[in-house]
């Protein structure tokens, strides 16, 4: 198989947006090593390529039947669907070892609990996007938990360049989701 299509599977050309806010978050936090923001932006592509396969994964019946769909991997049948799923808990493994690791390190406990919001409500949104009103609000609540995950596994406490940073990714994302997004279905 080619790189680029599983590339293209895992929506890798819009994973720097979930790396930089991710990474934002731990600059704002006040880290400046460059290898634990390396650290941060492996860690926030894992998170990505997990998210947006595992969506792929459950949009699949649907994705299916839309003629705009056909040439995604799993709809053509370029990547046969348990070999994405197969990927899809590599990337979850790698996303939670990593996460716990760091943790670990800080130890600090309430970082995890931001990790586990978003890959919750990431799965949330994955299951329900087609079926309840509230899918934006579950995308808006995961991604705005990554700048505050690796925000608090540098900080301790809240600043108001975080508080800000949080507040920007939830409207960006309410809006990008339940305006540009639906838009796109209405067309």
């Amino acid at each position: 198989m080619k790189l680029g299509i599983y590339l293209k599977l895992l929506r890798i050309h819009t994973a720097c947006l979930t790396m930089a806010g991710t990474m934002l978050g731990a600059i704002v936090g006040g880290e400046r090593s460059p290898i634990i923001l390396l650290i941060f932006a492996v860690w926030a592509l894992c998170f990505h390529a997990w998210g947006f396969l595992q969506n792929n994964l459950y949009d699949l019946k649907y994705d299916v039947k839309d003629p705009s769909k056909q040439h995604f991997p799993l709809v053509d049948g370029t990547i046969k669907v348990t070999r994405a799923w197969a990927i899809h808990y590599v990337f979850l493994g790698i996303v939670l070892i990593i996460g716990f690791v760091l943790s670990m390190l800080r130890m600090n406990a309430v970082p995890i609990l931001f990790l586990l919001t978003a890959i919750t409500f990431g799965t949330m949104y994955n299951l329900f996007s087609k079926r309840t009103l509230l899918a934006p609000l579950f995308i808006t609540i995961s991604f705005t938990s990554l700048p505050l995950f690796s925000f608090l596994m540098v900080s301790d406490t809240f600043n108001i360049a975080m508080l800000l940073v949080a507040a920007y990714t939830l409207f960006l994302m309410m809006y990008q989701i339940s305006v540009e997004g639906y838009l796109k279905d209405i067309g």
